[in-house]
């Protein structure tokens, strides 16, 4: 029997994709749900937020200099701590704070082994979180982190094929989608069963990258209203609100020229590491 939260989610806000203000920042409203939520289910709303300790792990660990993302669940001190207590072999999956998926990671981080040889050191992280995440019990939130796995794993096909690369480097190999992504040169008929991969097939033909990305989000956003429609006010309309919430101070903080900017230094950055064609290259 899923918990009731009446009053909390009664009280929330109504959010809106062209909303340009909320009434919480992403950091405030996780305070506020650590009174409100029952502790397995305050766990539960940290799985989203692992990306931003993988990024942070990263950043230490190739000592980028990038500033510490406050969003993740295991501030700087913890993980600088965790590093060094793991690299000094004094920590073993399943102990200490963080999960153990991290700690298994470390450990092939600094033995200098490979646990999925065919990626980079940050997809090799990523693919680890996902395996993580869709382990969870509640299938609300394993749904979403395979839909979201599913989006990310089109895009990097679709962008491994536009700039020739090889897609077994750049797609998280976990479920039957990436499979038949690996195996297929295009992704088109994936969308007889996962109707909103049709979807993104036609956002990924706006070149306008800025506004491609917003469809994005939308896209995201109509999925959890369609999927949180039969929960009133159990935990998976509050995950809802919490992945929205994000969504949303994302935007709010870019205007259209930031954002076009971003993607400029986005594209720089993959020609410091790929000769692209001509036609991509920016004047």
């Amino acid at each position: 029997m899923s918990r009731k939260y009446y009053c909390l989610i009664a009280g929330l806000p109504d959010v809106l994709p062209e909303d340009t203000k909320t009434d919480y920042s992403v950091n405030s409203f996780r305070e506020y749900l650590v009174d409100e939520l029952h502790p397995d289910d305050l766990k539960l709303t940290g799985l989203l937020y692992l990306t931003y300790d993988n990024q942070n792990l990263i950043n230490l660990l190739n000592e980028t200099g990038k500033e510490f993302l406050s969003k993740g669940n295991f501030s700087r001190e913890l993980l600088e701590d965790q590093i060094k207590l793991i690299k000094n072999g004094e920590i073993q999956p399943g102990e200490g704070p963080l999960p153990s998926y991290m700690i298994s990671f470390l450990d092939s981080f600094f033995s200098e082994s490979e646990i999925f040889p065919e990626l980079s050191k940050e997809n090799q992280l990523t693919r680890l979180y996902y395996e993580h995440a869709l382990d969870t019990k509640n299938d609300f939130l394993r749904n979403y982190f395979e839909f979201e796995l599913n989006l990310n794993n089109v895009l990097a096909a679709y962008n491994s094929r536009k700039h020739d690369l090889d897609p077994g480097e750049e797609i998280l190999q976990i479920n039957e989608v990436a499979a038949l992504l690996i195996k297929t040169s295009r992704d088109s008929t994936l969308g007889n069963d996962y109707p909103y991969l049709q979807e993104l097939q036609q956002i990924l033909e706006d070149s306008d990258l800025f506004e491609r990305e917003k469809k994005i989000d939308n896209l995201k956003w109509k999925y959890l209203d369609d999927q949180v429609f039969f929960h009133y006010f159990t935990i998976e309309r509050v995950i809802s609100y919490s992945i929205k919430l994000e969504l949303l101070e994302r935007w709010m903080q870019l205007d259209r020229e930031t954002g076009e900017k971003m993607f400029k230094q986005l594209i720089r950055d993959l020609e410091e590491s790929y000769e692209f064609p001509e036609e991509y290259t920016l004047n």
